[in-house]
């Protein structure tokens, strides 16, 4: 790996931090839960480990669903009421001759409009809009797709430039009075390249982000001032194996996750003593982006050697994730609230009064 700026972190560093990070994280990422657990069924109350497997993993939780949920519909106008529809564009024109200004700024507008519903903006603004609600933050991740490969050239296209170069040649060497000779010939031909390069993206991108998976330090203010910020990414093990740009004795020493398989799956093959297959196989990324440094790193949490180390491979200055906050507490911190957490004392209120009206018809015999 090319060596960078003395200030750059080491794997080791890296790795020592997305550590830390993890841990700071869990607190909150079991509060999100919890909020994501009342914004599903209405239902909150002392919620204990059993309690969120009950919840998370079916539509139906069966008898802890005993309660009206008045959070669904009120959060559910909010977030519509956000993200309903593409939104309008408007260009300001500044400066120069007005009929040319207005002109430029009509061409932007039909560019931003096109590239907007071409990426599906407005999809991922509205999964933005919901975890900003119900959570305080949203991220998505947005750059420049650019990708090209190389084909081969037919016959006839690459004999119609020979024909060419060599009919400007020969007329030039004619008006000169030096007749080409065989050695010249065929170093035109040979210079006349039997592949070409094709671009097959070129184009804006914007994906969302889960706010699980974003890590930055402690004393992170805001998403362009933070010294680093990391996103966790899980992809299949072939994907990765196959990507040219990643180093080889990185992807040989690759660490299968099997957090991410159905668990029967994964007890089926236990039993019969068989590997997973690789078309199952997930492990879990990290892309580190060193913003002092201006480096991206990626890695598995216990390599010894770096997937990717490079220089960014953009020229702002910022990291490539938008950060939607909603409420915050103060200007020090990172982390915003949202809308859920102003009403869950009302939802929880009218939790207990429910349940202990059932209870008491129970004790009753109605």
């Amino acid at each position: 790996m090319a060596e960078y700026s003395k200030n750059s972190y080491t794997l080791e560093e890296k790795q020592a931090a997305m550590r830390d990070a993890i841990r700071r994280m869990e607190p909150v990422h079991l509060h999100w839960r919890m909020l994501e657990a009342l914004y599903r069924t209405g239902a909150q109350r002392e919620v204990t480990m059993l309690d969120l497997n009950r919840i998370l993993p079916f539509a139906v939780p069966g008898t802890f669903l005993r309660t009206v949920n008045m959070v669904l519909p009120h959060l559910t106008m909010v977030v519509n009421s956000v993200s309903a529809r593409d939104p309008k564009f408007v260009v300001t024109p500044v400066g120069g001759d007005v009929e040319f200004i207005e002109r430029s700024a009509q061409i932007a507008k039909n560019v931003l409009e096109y590239f907007w519903k071409r990426c599906d903006s407005t999809s991922t603004l509205r999964d933005m809009t919901q975890d900003m609600v119900l959570l305080g933050n949203g991220f998505a991740k947005v750059g420049w797709s650019y990708s090209e490969a190389t084909v081969d050239r037919t016959g006839a296209d690459a004999m119609d430039e020979i024909t060419a170069l060599l009919g400007i040649a020969q007329d030039a060497a004619a008006q000169a009075g030096m007749p080409l000779d065989e050695s010249e010939v065929q170093e035109i031909v040979e210079s006349v390249s039997l592949s070409a390069q094709l671009v097959e993206l070129d184009e804006p991108y914007i994906e969302y982000v889960a706010p699980y998976d974003i890590f930055l330090p402690a004393n992170a203010r805001r998403m362009n001032t933070a010294r680093w910020v990391c996103q966790r990414v899980r992809l299949p093990i072939e994907e990765v194996r196959k990507n040219p740009l990643f180093d080889e004795a990185a992807k040989k020493n690759l660490k299968a996750d099997t957090g991410y398989v159905d668990t029967n799956t994964y007890a089926q093959y236990e039993q019969n003593e068989q590997s997973l297959p690789e078309a199952f196989t997930q492990i879990t990324l990290f892309e580190f982006y060193d913003m002092q440094t201006r480096t991206l790193c990626i890695f598995q949490m216990d390599s010894d050697v770096a997937l990717f180390e490079g220089p960014i491979p953009y020229a702002h200055r910022y990291p490539p994730y938008v950060h939607m906050r909603n409420f915050a507490d103060g200007g020090s911190t990172f982390w915003a609230f949202g809308d859920l957490e102003n009403i869950a004392g009302i939802q929880m209120m009218i939790n207990e009064i429910m349940i202990a009206e059932i209870n008491d018809l129970k004790r009753v015999g109605n």
